[in-house]
C-alpha cells in the first residue's frame, strides 16, 4: 500500500497537484501508508468506543431509567405506525449526515468493505462499516439494512417519555464482540443515549454469553461520543483525515 501511495503521489505531482487527501483508519493499510510517507493528520472524523469486559461491567450511577422495546424483526407487513417511525428517524439521521459531507466523507457515512493489498485480497473491513441505501429510506430499506447490521436480531427501540421512537440501537455479534451501530438524530440527550445503550449491555448479557466487549461506532456524532464518555468507553480506533504534501 505505501509502494502504491508512494507511485500516486508522484503521478499527482506530475499533474500539478499540490497535496493529496486520504481518509481512513488510522490501523488501516492506507493510514498506515500515509503515516510511513510523512503525511499529517487533516482532522479527526470518526472513532470505535470500546465498553471491554460486558460480563463486569457496571453502568454509571446516575443514569436514568431507559424505555427500551425489542423491534419487531422482521416487520409487519403493510402500513404500520412503528415502521413509518423508523423510516423517519434513517431520514432525519441521513439527512443529517448529509449536510455535514463536508465534514464527513461519504466512505465514512455510506462505508463498504474495499479491496485493498495485493493479489485482490479483501482487507478484513473495520467493525461498524456497512452499505447504507441511497436516501430516501422506506420500510424496505430500513429493513435490509437491519437484517446486514444486526443479523442476530438484536434491534433496540429507545423510546421517550411519551412513546415516541427518540433512536435505534442495532447490534451484531462478531467474533466474541458486539459492534454497535446507533441511529439518532443531533439533538439527542447524550445520557438517554447512555441509558439506552446501558440497557442494550443488559440485553445482550441476558440473550448471549458470547459479548465479551461493546464497540460503538461514532462519526462525527457529539451526543453519541458524550455518551461513550459518560459510561467509561475508551477509543480503541480512530478515523483520521491525512494530507500529503507533493
Amino acid at each position: 500500500m505505501t509502494l502504491l501511495l508512494r507511485h500516486a503521489a508522484i503521478r499527482a505531482k506530475e499533474l500539478g497537484f499540490a497535496t493529496i487527501k486520504l481518509e481512513r483508519t488510522r490501523h488501516r493499510p492506507p493510514g498506515r501508508a500515509a503515516d510511513a510517507l510523512g503525511a499529517r493528520v487533516d482532522g479527526e472524523l470518526g472513532r470505535h468506543w470500546t465498553v471491554a469486559d460486558l460480563k463486569a461491567w457496571a453502568p454509571p450511577s446516575g443514569l436514568p431509567p431507559a424505555l427500551l422495546r425489542e423491534t419487531p424483526r422482521p416487520f409487519p407487513p403493510g402500513p404500520h405506525p412503528a415502521v413509518e417511525a423508523y423510516i423517519r428517524l434513517y431520514n432525519t439521521v441521513h439527512a443529517q449526515h448529509d449536510r455535514r459531507s463536508g465534514q464527513v466523507p461519504r466512505d465514512l457515512v455510506d462505508a463498504l468493505p474495499e479491496l485493498e493489498g495485493s493479489g485482490g485480497v479483501a482487507a478484513r473491513p473495520c467493525p461498524g462499516e456497512h452499505a447504507v441505501p441511497a436516501p430516501p429510506w422506506d420500510a424496505a430499506g430500513v429493513d435490509a439494512y437491519l437484517t446486514h447490521r444486526a443479523p442476530q436480531g438484536h434491534v433496540l427501540n429507545l423510546l421517550g417519555a411519551d412513546g415516541s421512537l427518540t433512536a435505534q440501537l442495532a447490534a451484531a455479534l462478531i467474533d466474541g464482540r458486539a459492534l454497535l451501530e446507533v441511529a439518532a438524530p443531533l439533538d439527542t440527550s447524550p445520557t438517554a443515549l447512555a441509558a439506552g445503550i446501558a440497557g442494550l449491555i443488559a440485553h445482550l448479557r441476558t440473550v448471549s454469553a458470547d459479548a465479551a466487549d461493546l464497540d460503538i461506532r461514532e462519526i462525527a456524532d457529539p451526543p453519541l461520543r458524550l455518551a461513550a464518555e459518560l459510561l467509561g468507553a475508551r477509543i480503541t480506533s480512530r478515523w483520521q483525515a491525512y494530507a500529503l504534501t507533493l
